[in-house]
């Protein structure tokens, strides 16, 4: 039996390549952004679901029939599916779309958040150094303190 060879060689990874990679991505998330936070306002009785370009949009509680029997208090437990693709209440093994919950209610309106938001979490300039470095320029930098310390 014989084995053909591939007839398209793997290009190398370069820097210039990753870059151009991961610009790709960025532009995709801005195209079609997904949720990645949720808040529940008790006093509004309403779902506030932000997306990754900075808008967010309000989701009435008592418009869907799934949250009306369930408490304030269990609402404040829902959480957004690690994808950001449903809403999740583990209490009630309820798992309902946010897309979906958008698309029921035609009165829903995004908006913009004033300056993005808040809750991303600010790099600390030690963070910023550390993500500029890489593993390996970590790991010289990690054994070069070790040795200094046994030398002196």
């Amino acid at each position: 039996m014989k084995i053909k060879a591939k007839s398209n060689v793997y290009k190398p990874l370069t820097a210039d390549s990753w870059h151009a990679i991961l610009q790709k991505g960025r532009s995709a998330m801005k195209e079609n952004p997904y949720p990645h936070k949720l808040e529940y306002l008790s006093e509004k009785r309403i779902f506030r679901v932000f997306f990754t370009n900075n808008t967010a949009v309000d989701l009435p509680v008592d418009y869907y029939e799934e949250f009306h029997n369930i408490s304030d208090a269990d609402l404040k437990e829902a959480t957004l599916s690690p994808a950001g693709t449903a809403l999740c209440l583990d209490d009630y093994d309820l798992d309902v779309s946010v897309q979906g919950l958008i698309n029921d209610n035609s009165d829903v309106k995004f908006f913009e958040v004033p300056n993005g938001d808040s809750s991303k979490r600010k790099s600390h300039p030690r963070d910023v150094e550390k993500k500029r470095l890489s593993r390996r320029q970590r790991i010289i930098r990690h054994r070069s303190k070790s040795l200094n310390k046994k030398t002196a």
